[in-house]
């Protein structure tokens, strides 16, 4: 009845359903949603894919690079020294220098403490009053001068004339409240608003609760002053793709860092900038106008990663290694690019990117006019586009025949993602790619799925009457393993020669599957004790049948199965040859696929030790998760060809492969050289973030799971089993995963998500790299409590010789807080790859 009534509903509301589904997806937008995840991911292949070189060489970095930090000492250096380069710049004709580096605390140097100290007791004992007294006091107020870096980094800013320097806003803003007094020297620097009327709309930009702002001493002498702020958070995924231009603090609007250099360098500074806070939102800059979303900010349009700014080492150019013309009439911006001292985040371009070359981006996008931008229209266009493509799928494929539903459905995606690629190439507009697209696929699939299903059930009903439908049915069902309901078919016929074959065959099927009774039944049926063999087979199955009750029980116990008499056992359809091994769970066979003549190796696992309540709630996951991890198709992932079950003992028939797991290189003496290490980590984070953009979380991630073959592929084993290994070790109070290497939201037994199995591969990626764990304990529970509580042991514990990127790595990787980690593992394998890149002479 059920499926009479499904074959009632007509196509118009299938195609309705999936239409206003896509709709209240799209609604949600890119900050929610698996679909609004999707495309932001395809938002970043745009901007990767068209991302082009540097048409101008306006802008130029002085880097405080490892090289300067190895040469001059450990950062921060003394102000002194970047008052000597902001003095060069200065003499080599730099338009505009930016310091990127927010000094918010005075320098205080031993000798100029000691100073101060002298000089208050020589004031407390009067000692000033005499000729020679006088004299002692202005020798120590040269001498203090001499010390005072910030003094020296302050004339440096003032005689340049030229230097904007950052602050910063913490927080979100008070509710209720007024925030604290900001310093004068940056309330200067804000910008008058262009305000709506009260009955129209007010652009909102974000506003900060509190000001970081640089020294009184440094930040007077400034030329202007921007805001450093970054909101990477505002997409779910943390990438860097949005700069706020405007802030909003105590009533007033603050620019941000890039956009005060870009006014600078036009020649205008920050009165020159106009804010428009009416609908739409825009700022205006010289001639030209900015266009901005509704909180004042822009898409950041990222060049070619292999084009680059010039980048100059401070070292290099603090000693007259670099000619005047690399700076002459450009804008400047000193800043960190040491991934150990900087401030680095992914972008769509790269998975570490320095905060200074993210500032020489947004400011020649600023100049050059390349923002990317979502127009209003741009929403409107992918929703009707959703809803034109909704209503066009469901009236052509429920009128057309197979090939031109698949032409038109076809031709309608492919049209829209041709426009939304060249519009983005041409004119920098993003208009969203995934959901009208997708769209089309799923009515195509609804739709076309359901035509085809009602039609096979009709014309299986409307043949079923007849003795060679019923036969070719049992045999379908012999060949995918349906024994009995082949033998139902089977039944119905009249016993010929040819139907005495078909039995026979059938009969041999259950001997292998160790169905004694149901064997005995299939050579009763035939009832002819002179065709073939039959008469002794029906005297030993049913001696077999009396002794089993039948079937046999099979357990976990490789005799019961190679032994249990009969023909060649059989597990599904596979053969069972040998026994490979034992597990936790159960054996591993060595099986053969008869279809295709293929080995396989047969996982199985055995119930019987868990409590019978579990029992089926328990099979019921293990065959879904095992079913889903037969879906990942991946060269660095175990493929999972089958899944079963025969009795009490399920199985999973998986690819069989010849080589060694990860322990064999975790021992001292065989650990792998540092960049083979890191590769074989990259490529299983890439193997992760595949199974985790298809919903399947590992749990299990250790070296023991992760196998090498002789032809030194990387293969990650035990997806579908690692879980409901786990969840079958409740009753002993064990938890999921192996202690060493789980998360700290496992050990606390919170609800875990791929970022889990990224945290377990840092630990792997430590082990690899010193043949140590990093937490380590007396006792299980003393591990877990280290896990949850403390930082992982230093790499340099146990190797000194491991470049400062590893540590960041595993740093990363085994955050406690799971939103401080790599997102994913494709993101881990991305940094990993840089810094092989980068720091490839060294490794």
């Amino acid at each position: 009845m059920k499926k009479k009534g499904l074959a009632k509903i007509p196509n118009w509301v299938i195609g309705l359903i999936v239409t206003l589904f896509f709709c209240a997806s799209f609604m949600v937008g890119t900050t929610g949603g698996f679909l609004g995840e999707i495309e932001l991911k395809a938002y970043d292949f745009r901007v990767k894919l068209f991302s082009s070189g540097i048409d101008t060489d306006r802008i130029a970095i002085v880097a405080i690079d490892e090289e300067s930090i190895k040469k001059i000492g450990r950062w921060p250096w003394p102000r002194e020294r970047v008052a000597e380069v902001v003095g060069k710049l200065k003499d080599d004709g730099a338009r505009v220098i930016g310091l990127t580096v927010l000094f918010s605390e005075p320098e205080e140097s031993t000798g100029l403490i000691a100073l101060k100290t002298l000089k208050d007791s020589f004031e407390e004992l009067s000692l000033g009053g005499t000729p020679q007294g006088k004299t002692y006091y202005e020798k120590l107020n040269a001498l203090s001068a001499e010390f005072d870096n910030d003094a020296k980094l302050a004339d440096a800013i003032k005689n340049s004339a030229n230097v904007v320097l950052p602050f910063a806003f913490t927080g979100s803003g008070i509710i209720g409240g007024k925030p604290p007094e900001a310093p004068s020297f940056i309330k200067s620097g804000a910008l008058t608003a262009l305000l709506p009327p009260p009955d129209e709309t007010l652009v909102l930009p974000i506003s900060g609760a509190n000001v970081l702002a640089p020294i009184d001493k440094l930040g007077k002498v400034s030329s202007s002053l921007g805001h450093i702020n970054k909101y990477p958070g505002i997409y779910r995924d943390g990438i860097d793709r949005w700069e706020a231009l405007l802030i909003e603090y105590g009533g007033s609007y603050y620019p941000s860092f890039a956009l005060s250099v870009a006014a600078n360098y036009i020649g205008l500074g920050n009165g020159g900038l106009k804010v428009d806070l009416r609908e739409g939102g825009s700022i205006g800059i010289g001639n030209s106008t900015i266009t901005t979303d509704d909180s004042l900010g822009i898409l950041i349009n990222y060049y070619d990663i292999n084009s680059s700014f010039p980048v100059y080492s401070f070292f290099d150019v603090v000693n007259g290694k670099v000619s005047a013309e690399a700076f002459k009439d450009k804008i400047v911006l000193l800043g960190i690019t040491d991934i150990g001292f900087g401030d680095v985040a992914p972008t769509p371009v790269s998975p570490l990117f320095t905060s200074v070359e993210r500032t020489a981006t947004v400011i020649e996008n600023l100049l050059s006019g390349t923002t990317i931008v979502e127009p209003w229209w741009s929403k409107l266009t992918a929703l009707l586009a959703i809803i034109i493509f909704g209503l066009v799928t469901t009236i052509v494929l429920s009128k057309t025949p197979a090939m031109i539903s698949t032409i038109v459905s076809a031709s309608l995606a492919l049209v829209y993602i041709g426009f939304v690629l060249y519009i983005f190439k041409s004119q920098n507009v993003w208009i969203e790619l995934i959901h009208p697209p997708l769209l089309v696929a799923t009515n195509f699939i609804a739709i076309t799925s359901r035509r085809l299903l009602f039609t096979e059930k009709a014309q299986i009903a409307a043949e079923s009457e007849s003795d060679e439908a019923n036969k070719l049915l049992g045999l379908t069902f012999q060949s995918k393993g349906m024994l009995e309901m082949a033998f139902d078919k089977f039944k119905t016929l009249p016993i010929t020669d040819e139907i005495k074959d078909v039995l026979y065959s059938l009969g041999l099927d259950f001997e292998k599957k160790r169905n004694w009774s149901q064997a005995l039944a299939v050579y009763e049926k035939i009832g002819d004790k002179k065709f073939k063999d039959i008469k002794a087979r029906l005297e030993r199955v049913t001696a077999l049948a009396a002794g089993s009750g039948g079937v046999v029980n099979l357990k976990g116990d490789s005799a019961t199965i190679l032994n249990a008499g009969g023909e060649m056992p059989t597990l599904g359809r596979y053969e069972v040859l040998s026994e490979l091994g034992r597990g936790a769970m159960g054996v591993v066979y060595l099986g053969k696929d008869p279809k295709i003549n293929r080995e396989v190796a047969i996982k199985t696992v055995n119930f019987d030790e868990i409590e019978e309540k579990m029992i089926d709630t328990l099979k019921e996951r293990f065959f879904r998760e095992a079913q889903s991890a037969g879906t990942l198709n991946h060269p660095n992932i175990l493929t999972i060809f089958d899944v079963g079950e025969e009795g009490n003992l399920a199985y999973i028939a998986m690819e069989l492969i010849d080589g060694k797991d990860l322990e064999f290189w975790t021992k001292g003496d065989k650990l792998l050289p540092l960049k083979d290490a890191l590769l074989l980590v990259a490529t299983v984070g890439d193997a992760l973030d595949f199974a985790h953009t298809h919903g399947i979380v590992h749990g299990d991630i250790k070296p023991a799971n992760i196998m090498v073959t002789k032809k030194n592929v990387i293969k990650v084993t035990d997806f579908g089993i690692a879980r409901i290994q786990s969840a079958s070790q409740t009753k002993t109070g064990t938890v999921m995963g192996t202690p060493s290497y789980m998360s700290p939201e496992q050990v606390a037994g919170d609800k875990v998500d791929g970022r889990s199995d990224i945290f377990s591969l840092g630990v792997v990626l430590f082990e690899l790299l010193t043949s140590k764990r990093p937490f380590t304990g007396e006792s299980i529970a003393n591990i877990m409590y280290n896990i949850t509580n403390k930082a992982g042991t230093p790499l340099s514990d146990f190797r000194s010789d491991l470049p400062e990127f590893c540590q960041a790595l595993v740093d990363k990787a085994n955050a406690r807080d799971p939103a401080k980690r790599f997102q994913t593992g494709g993101e881990f394998s991305k940094a990993i790859k840089w810094c092989i890149q980068k720091y490839g002479t060294n490794i």
